[in-house]
């Protein structure tokens, strides 16, 4: 099948929406349901299967769907995790989002403003961006947590920071091996 014929075959995956690609709506757009490829997008798209709530669902036809943008708060999906758009929200079976879904999105909004706009540091009050500052500059001491709670999800960072630490001891532990093999091949001479 051609994109041309899935495009005019394309409707959306809600119960109950009746939505169909229509070449003339320029403001309704439709999104595939996120792929497996990576722990990302399989974290998405098991996120919007539960909002969907299809128990009539194969691999294949879960493949071939599309989910409209009336579906989004904001018309449009987001990547970024702290959106609300990250996930489908409105749908008949659900609780309208309505002001509180827009009062979501403007705190979303809000957030991504003041993250965008250059901070003073505490200690001089220069003007700096996250990315400027070196962490000796504000005092941070080294092989401190730099957790960002906008860079990544907690649970990744935590499981991050702890493979950095086994792998850290394993690297000592090496190095520690090495030595006395070292010394012992030494001995050997």
């Amino acid at each position: 099948m051609s994109p041309a014929e899935r495009a005019a075959n394309m409707s959306c995956c809600a119960v109950g929406c009746t939505n169909r690609f229509d070449k003339n709506n320029k403001t309704r757009k439709f999104y595939r349901i996120p792929s497996t490829r990576t722990p990302f997008k399989a974290n998405k798209r098991r996120l919007w299967l539960q909002a969907i709530r299809r128990s009539d669902w194969n691999e294949q036809m879960i493949k071939n769907a599309s989910i409209c943008s009336d579906h989004f708060i904001s018309g449009e999906a987001s990547d970024d995790i702290d959106s609300p758009d990250f996930v489908p929200s409105i749908f008949p079976y659900s609780i309208q989002p309505g002001k509180d879904g827009v009062a979501k999105l403007e705190r979303y909004k809000r957030k991504r403003r003041r993250d965008a706009t250059p901070s003073r540091c505490p200690e001089d009050g220069h003007q700096c961006t996250p990315s400027s500052i070196s962490p000796t500059e504000c005092g941070i001491e080294a092989g401190a947590d730099l957790y960002n709670e906008g860079m990544v999800p907690k649970t990744v960072h935590d499981d991050l920071q702890l493979k950095y630490s086994q792998l850290h001891t394993e690297c000592d532990d090496l190095r520690e091996d090495i030595n006395k093999l070292k010394t012992e091949n030494e001995q050997i001479d």
